[in-house]
C-alpha cells in the first residue's frame, strides 16, 4: 500500500517537472524567434550568457525572499522560550 503512494507521488513530481521544462522551453523558443526582429536577443544563444544570468538571478531571488521567509520561520518557531 505504501509503495503505491510513493509511486504516485513520484509520478506527480515528474509530471510537474515536465510542465516546468516545457514552459522554459517555450520561453527560450520565443526569445530565439525574436532574434530576427531584434538582433541583441542573439545573446540568449550563448550558454555563457545564460549561465551568467542564472548566476545573478538566484542570489536576487534569495535576497528578495529571505526576509519574508525568516519572519515566517520566527513566527512558527517551535522552540521553548
Amino acid at each position: 500500500m505504501k509503495m503505491e503512494k510513493v509511486m504516485e507521488v513520484m509520478i506527480k513530481g515528474m509530471e510537474n517537472n515536465a510542465v516546468a521544462e516545457g514552459r522554459l522551453r517555450v520561453l527560450y523558443e520565443l526569445l530565439i524567434a525574436f532574434i530576427r526582429i531584434f538582433s541583441p536577443f542573439n545573446v540568449f544563444r550563448y550558454i555563457t550568457f545564460r549561465t551568467s544570468l542564472a548566476a545573478l538571478t538566484g542570489p536576487c531571488c534569495y535576497g528578495l525572499s529571505s526576509p519574508g521567509i525568516i519572519q515566517w520561520l520566527k513566527k512558527i518557531s517551535m522552540t521553548s522560550r
